[in-house]
């Protein structure tokens, strides 16, 4: 599986940050039984609340090459810094609204420092 390079813009907005993720499919999707997610991890201080690592799928027939715009929202506590860590995958999914979970492939990964 190839990995492609992913555009990381970040912009203030109300209560927090988004997070706009680009990139070009390396792989086309076709049907529901593949698909893209994003996942990415909070920093570990108590500003930030609930630890773990969050998701998106990306539920979308795509053709290989085709530019993916994703947009996370991170909500901004008092104490809420460091980094967070993501990456995006491809992988085969169980149903249409999983993500993948078998057969999961990195094709990216991004980080952003909170200031």
């Amino acid at each position: 599986m190839p990995h492609t390079k992913l555009a990381l813009a970040a912009h203030e907005v109300a209560g927090g940050y988004d997070l706009e993720l680009q990139f070009a499919a390396p792989v086309a999707v076709r049907n529901a039984d593949s698909a893209y997610a994003v996942e990415y991890t909070l920093p570990r201080n108590n500003g930030c609340g609930a630890k773990g690592t969050a998701g998106l799928p990306i539920e979308s027939d795509l053709a290989r090459g085709q530019l993916v715009r994703v947009t996370i929202f991170i909500g901004r506590q008092p104490g809420f810094h460091g980094t967070i860590h993501g990456h995006v995958t491809f992988g085969r999914q169980p149903d249409a609204l999983s993500g993948p979970t078998y057969d999961e492939t990195t094709i990216g990964r991004f980080s952003f420092n909170l200031p």
